[in-house]
């Protein structure tokens, strides 16, 4: 089964630097060892950094029945990034999710699988 990883971490004032200090060389070492054992493990699937939120980041789409409604704003914590892994189950996906190198909180959440569908 494949599970999104969502990387919840505080945002960072524009110009500003992670308080926990991210991008340090044990940060970046952390990383790459982890993203490392997905691979050799056949774990991983896809990963991403996203650019921290500046202004309006929500759109909402054309079909939407509230679309005069102001999309919602963030004061906390921001999706900054993501990997795609491929487990066996739920606990499994947690298990890498506990093993993420990262400042805040992973959401664990599985992928729908449309290919029986077609």
């Amino acid at each position: 089964m494949k599970f999104l990883l969502l990387f919840w971490t505080e945002p960072v004032p524009e110009g500003g630097q992670y308080a926990e200090g991210l991008g340090t060389e044990a940060d970046y070492r952390a990383w790459t060892e982890f993203e490392a054992r997905l691979k050799a493990d056949g774990t991983y699937v896809d990963s991403g950094d996203l650019e921290p939120p500046a202004g309006d980041r929500h759109v909402r789409p054309d079909l939407a029945a509230d679309r005069d409604v102001p999309a919602p704003t963030a004061d906390g914590p921001v999706v900054s990034g993501y990997y795609v892994v491929e487990v066996a189950d739920a606990d499994a996906a947690r298990a890498v999710a506990a093993s993420v190198p990262l400042y805040g909180t992973v959401e664990v959440r599985p992928v729908v699988d449309y290919s029986a569908w077609s």
